[in-house]
């Protein structure tokens, strides 16, 4: 699928009713690219499930040069982890954001669903959905993850991200069947220029965490937490248990500060259950990503 190009080609929501803009489903070798999804971001209380490009079950996809705006969701992903796998690259994702007086907010440049299933982690690999080089904007979270997903998050500009939320999430278990299983996050800048909830919080899962940025106006730079709370015995369902964090700064050079959740302090520990020098033989998959040919 392809426009004449960002701002050329441009395809917008009108008002009234919940969007999905386009949906894919069991297709491999899918393209996007070279063209504008804009919402509405008005008041339509159906907004809150609003979705420019909803993929399911894809394999080998390309999404570039797509500027995603005014959406509550960008692309939202759900498959199988062992068989999903994509590159999402160049694009923008501009005012993610939807807050409902009710249900409260919502918003995601992108978000990864997995199948319920928890397959063994396979990092640095080419079995994972792909997030590199792209804008984000006043986004809610954008990346956010769960039910057995894998994603990796690399190379990214992350620009006030909106104020109750982490700019890279991974959830835990909670609503759906499984937690976040596996996620890769490095390269990736957060610049606020008002002091922001989080940087990356993980809610559960494993996985790595390595040469970000981020800005002075990041309240929590690296915050570890479960979701629902740390409430129960050792080890919680889905919990971070194998996570490996390194060479995460701040603008003058210093180390980006680790900070547990309050009462999670004996369910999530160093050398336990989070470690501060990266994996054996990790070695990170080659960039840019080879579908980008």
């Amino acid at each position: 699928m392809e426009g004449q190009g960002v701002g050329l080609t441009t395809l917008r929501r009108q008002a009234g009713g919940a969007l999905i803009m386009f949906q894919v489903t069991g297709v491999t070798g899918f393209e996007m690219r070279n063209l504008t999804l804009d919402g509405t971001f008005d008041t339509d209380p159906n907004v809150y499930q609003d979705m420019g490009l909803g993929l399911t079950d894809a394999v080998d996809f390309r999404i570039h040069n797509v500027a995603f705006q005014n959406l509550s969701r960008g692309i939202e992903i759900h498959g199988d982890p062992i068989v999903t796998r994509g590159v999402i690259y160049l694009n923008t994702f501009t005012d993610m954001y939807y807050l409902d007086p009710v249900r409260g907010a919502l918003g995601y440049g992108v978000v990864v669903y997995g199948s319920g299933t928890w397959p063994p982690l396979r990092l640095g690999t080419a079995q994972s959905v792909f997030i590199e080089d792209n804008t984000f904007t006043r986004n809610r979270h954008a990346v956010a993850s769960n039910n057995g997903s894998r994603y990796v998050f690399r190379f990214n500009t992350i620009i006030d991200n909106r104020e109750n939320a982490a700019a890279i999430d991974a959830h835990g278990r909670g609503v759906w069947p499984r937690g976040s299983r596996q996620y890769e996050i490095y390269g990736n800048t957060v610049d606020n220029a008002v002091p922001r909830y989080a940087g990356v919080a993980p809610r559960g899962g494993d996985g790595v965490i390595f040469s970000n940025r981020f800005s002075f106006n990041v309240t929590n730079d690296l915050l570890l937490t479960n979701e629902g709370g740390c409430v129960g015995l050792y080890p919680l369902p889905d919990q971070i248990r194998s996570l490996y964090i390194w060479n995460n700064t701040v603008p003058n050079g210093a180390s980006a500060r680790i900070v547990l959740q309050a009462g999670c302090e004996t369910f999530i520990q160093v050398n336990r259950d989070f470690f501060l020098t990266p994996p054996p033989a990790y070695t990170p998959f080659i960039h840019p990503h080879p579908l980008r040919g």
